[in-house]
């Protein structure tokens, strides 16, 4: 629960303040100037200093990681037949996975059509935001990406499915 909280935050940081997340670092994503008009008080103030590592998303999902791997493994160590419990969980993860992220895909597509996230992107000067839906496929390609892209972390629709092919063979 607090893992995928904090991923949200990373998010909602990527989109709404991108110069906390990327920081000067990062100047030739957006243009540093919009930093200082986005953050009056300076990326150095406190409060800032403070929401940082409640949104440290890629620290978050490497720890769920190392869970799930912890997890998974031991399930199969208490299994008397390890080669049949594995194959029967990877196909019951299949379709555990393949699921939600069709369901989530589908929503990405008729969302982005709406363009609502451009508009927001040109608000925040988030590029991270404004990759979104950057290739939109045809409806065909959209099966195509949940069906096939999402085991690849081949989506264009919806940048957080790279972590499908680390959960599904990891």
């Amino acid at each position: 629960g607090v893992l995928c909280v904090v991923v949200v935050l990373h998010h909602f940081y990527c989109g709404f303040h991108p110069c906390l997340v990327f920081g000067d670092a990062a100047a030739w994503l957006f243009d540093p100037l919009v930093c200082d008009r986005a953050h009056p008080y300076g990326l150095d103030h406190p409060i800032y200093f403070l929401l940082a590592p409640f949104g440290n998303g890629p620290f978050a999902v490497a720890v769920f990681f190392v869970m799930s791997g912890v997890v998974l493994s031991n399930s199969l160590l208490e299994s008397d037949d390890v080669p049949e419990k594995l194959r029967h969980a990877i196909a019951k993860r299949y379709f555990r996975l393949a699921i939600p992220c069709a369901v989530a895909l589908v929503f990405a597509y008729l969302l982005g059509g709406f363009h609502v996230h451009e508009t927001v992107a040109s608000m925040t000067q988030s590029k991270w935001l404004h990759m979104f839906n950057s290739r939109r496929p045809s409806p065909l390609g959209l099966i195509e990406q949940a069906l096939f892209g999402v085991w690849h972390g081949t989506s264009t629709l919806n940048n957080a499915i790279w972590t499908m092919s680390m959960e599904l063979f990891g």
